[in-house]
């Protein structure tokens, strides 16, 4: 018989709130998309509804998307098609609001370029840790 097809997780609304630092030709016109890994399992890729003029350098960019329930977010990969001109980017951050949850930062800074760093236009994020006090579980 057929493997039974996991239920459809329902889709939720996330904002990506996205930092272009502030370090020289850090700005990108290429298209952007994200996959939210989770642990109730991954979002489909998105591609950010980019505005014109977004990610400039030194600026903050907001997105809304929809994108299947993952649960809580472990990783964030981000990553650019390459296109437009001078298209490598230097990302400083990029904030995900899950809902009315929390926002989670998850640190970049680094260049997602064909030309800089280690070469690749997409980079896999961790959330920043959290300042929390160590849970007491053995």
């Amino acid at each position: 018989s057929p493997p039974k097809q996991p239920p459809a997780r329902p889709m939720v609304s996330y904002k990506v709130t996205v930092f272009t630092s502030d370090v020289k030709n850090a700005g990108t016109d290429a298209g952007v998309t994200v996959i939210l890994y989770g642990d109730a399992g991954q979002s489909s890729p998105v591609k950010l509804p980019a505005k014109k003029a977004a990610f400039e350098r030194n600026k903050t960019d907001e997105f809304n998307i929809e994108a299947s329930d993952v649960g809580v977010i472990k990783e964030v990969s981000i990553g650019h098609d390459g296109g437009g001109w001078g298209a490598g980017w230097h990302l400083g951050h990029v904030i995900i609001t899950k809902g009315s949850e929390k926002p989670v930062k998850f640190p970049c800074d680094r260049w997602l370029d064909k030309t800089e760093d280690d070469k690749k236009t997409t980079r896999i994020l961790t959330p920043e840790p959290q300042a929390t006090p160590p849970s007491s579980s053995s």
